[in-house]
């Protein structure tokens, strides 16, 4: 036997709410509201789906494109790295020894061209694809928390942890799991994502650790950095395809329809 696809139904519970199968079982919370759905209507999930498929698209590409272009920046700049690594390992001895008549080198400079493109072409591809991502991220969620799923972390509290240090290892997986219901397949393309871009950014510190003993190593690590990268933009593609596809579906179980704008429940 099949099973009936991805949506509300009433509550097989005998209760007069509406419960959320997600195709496999039925999720723990109820929504007494369900249909109708306050807050949301059809140009809200038009807005949501055209912020997530620009985000897949320009917002990804442009991330990819940073990221390839700074670990290209990174391998052409080894002779500066290496420079770089030995004047922290001088000033380190220096320190040590608690000399004070010791002159400390001159900080290696960085080669213009590498020092431009970082400036000029990868911040502001990094700045895009940021924005893309929190607009998207923003909306999604005040969707998601309409269509009755449990929601840990506010849209606003979850586009703001970005910015702040050590939360946003964390914070931000969270706010983007809970535009799932709790055993959506998606949820595994999120993970891969996360996990493929810390890896990707833990390379980076081994990439300078390793700049001053050898280019090899340099140049190993970088191609791992492009391998982790992309598998983290082609998970990252298909976790926001998952959740506009959910959120497209919820919509429909109520009649809200993205296609129709301008009918309001």
């Amino acid at each position: 036997m099949t099973s009936p696809p991805r949506g509300w139904y009433p509550d097989p519970g005998g209760t007069t709410a509406w419960r959320w199968w997600d195709g496999g079982a039925w999720n723990e919370d109820l929504h007494a509201y369900f249909p109708p759905i306050e807050g949301i209507d059809a140009a809200q999930l038009a807005r949501e789906q055209h912020a997530g498929g620009r985000m897949a698209t320009i917002g990804l590409g442009a991330f990819g494109l940073a990221a390839l272009g700074a670990i290209v920046i990174r391998v052409a700049d080894t002779s500066w790295l290496a420079a770089m690594w030995q004047w922290f390992h001088s000033a380190y001895d220096i320190a040590k020894s608690g000399s004070t008549s010791a002159t400390l080198p001159a900080i290696p400079t960085q080669p213009n061209w590498s020092s431009t493109l970082s400036s000029f072409l990868i911040l502001p591809l990094e700045i895009l694809a940021l924005v893309f991502t929190l607009t998207t991220q923003h909306r999604a969620a005040k969707i998601a928390r309409a269509l009755g799923l449990k929601s840990r972390i506010g849209p606003t509290f979850g586009v703001v942890a970005w910015f702040i240090p050590l939360l946003n290892l964390v914070v931000p997986l969270m706010a983007w799991l809970d535009l799932f219901t709790p055993r959506h397949p998606g949820r595994r393309s999120l993970w891969l994502s996360w996990a493929a871009l810390l890896v990707a950014e833990l390379l980076t510190v081994g990439v300078y650790a390793s700049a001053g003993h050898s280019n090899l190593a340099v140049g190993a690590l970088s191609g791992l950095q492009v391998v982790a990268f992309f598998l983290a933009i082609v998970a990252a593609q298909r976790t926001v395809h998952s959740v506009l596809a959910e959120h497209a579906l919820g919509g429909q179980s109520a009649g809200v329809s993205a296609h129709r704008p301008g009918r309001s429940l």
